[in-house]
């Protein structure tokens, strides 16, 4: 069974391999959907020779060939309230300018049901972490890197000890910038349709990405709810006090 296979058996992407990057490492790339994955994935694939994505908690201790699939995690997360939202919209296929003027929010209801969706997708990340020193982890809070892309290069270099050339520095942040990946997002019709390289999807990018958009797709009568549900993620993570 080859390592690409392993990883589609959790219902997500590959091992991608890129013969040209630097740094002959395998890592793989987890986050709760809608928390930067794609932006972080398609940096990491310009540094390192073998990258996978996943939204699946992956451990193979012990699986013949694969030893070392797990053992360099770079994880993400962001307000588990955006979180929600998003998964929201691009479930429900919602064109971006619908939700811009205000023709769409989320009900109780479906306050109720997606919170409960994003419980289930967020269970991973406390595996991660908790397993942190088995995988390497490196876990990234996406409202510090989704404007600062030499930023996150720095926490690369940090972490992997690694030591980036300028050119190709240059590269991902002309290539992986959220302004890159809206253009593309831009040139697709739908959520369902994506680029099979960059795997980024139409609707992928909302304003710009910004933080905070769940104040304007929740109303103000049902955001104490939506905080009240997903409390248990937004306390530790440091969202709310």
């Amino acid at each position: 069974m080859g390592t690409q296979s392993i990883i589609e058996q959790g219902h997500d992407h590959g091992i991608i391999e890129n013969p040209d990057a630097p740094f002959d490492k395998l890592v793989l790339q987890y986050g709760p959907p809608r928390s930067g994955t794609t932006l972080v994935y398609n940096s990491l694939n310009r540094i390192f020779k073998r990258v996978g994505k996943t939204h699946q908690y992956l451990n193979f201790e012990g699986l013949s060939g694969f030893p070392d699939l797990c053992d360099n995690v770079v994880a993400t997360y962001r307000d588990f309230r955006d979180i929600c939202v998003s998964i929201w919209r691009v479930e429900n296929n919602i064109k971006p300018e619908e939700l811009l003027n205000g023709g769409r929010k989320m009900t109780n209801q479906e306050i109720l049901d997606f919170t409960s969706i994003t419980h289930h997708r967020c269970l991973n990340l406390n595996r991660y972490i908790e397993t942190k020193d088995e995988h390497n982890l490196l876990l990234l809070k996406y409202e510090d890197f989704y404007k600062n892309i030499p930023a996150l290069i720095k926490e690369y270099e940090k972490h992997f000890d690694i030591e980036i050339s300028e050119e190709l520095k240059a590269e991902i942040e002309s290539s992986c910038s959220l302004k890159a990946h809206k253009k593309i997002a831009d040139s697709l019709d739908s959520f369902k349709e994506h680029e099979e390289i960059s795997l980024i999807h139409g609707y992928h990018i909302l304003k710009n990405g910004e933080p905070g958009m769940w104040k304007q797709l929740v109303g103000p009568d049902s955001q104490e709810m939506i905080t009240d549900l997903l409390q248990q993620y937004l306390e530790p993570f440091g969202y709310i006090e």
